[in-house]
């Protein structure tokens, strides 16, 4: 009877304790599921207001100012556009003055080239 309780309480014990790790690997999941996403969308925000990514998205646009001068008149259309959706990710104060003129000129000009409906 004695040998029967002993192992009883070891059994219990030994659910009990999986139970808790169980619950404890529950909760940090449902944790992580619920706060991962927001941490994630800080750390991209943070990373786009960086030094670093303003720095390199300037040189990127200059890079591609360069190669719209460059090309083709068949290709300036299409450049354009590619400029213009990557421009979107500053806003326009943060450009340098002659990259914000080039920009503006573009977008007259693509603005202009577009028919009516």
């Amino acid at each position: 009877m004695n040998v029967l309780k002993i192992v009883g309480s070891l059994l219990l014990a030994m659910v009990l304790l999986f139970g808790f790790a169980w619950l404890a690997h529950y909760n940090q999941w449902m944790m992580f599921s619920f706060f991962a996403p927001k941490m994630e969308q800080v750390r991209k925000d943070t990373f786009e207001q960086s030094k670093a990514f303003q720095d390199g998205l300037v040189q990127e646009m200059r890079s591609m100012q360069m190669e719209y001068i460059q090309a083709q008149p068949a290709h300036k259309s299409a450049l354009a556009q590619v400029i213009l959706h990557k421009s979107t990710q500053l806003p326009m104060e943060r450009y340098p003055q002659d990259l914000q003129v080039f920009l503006r000129e573009l977008q007259q000009s693509t603005l202009a080239a577009q028919p009516m409906k």
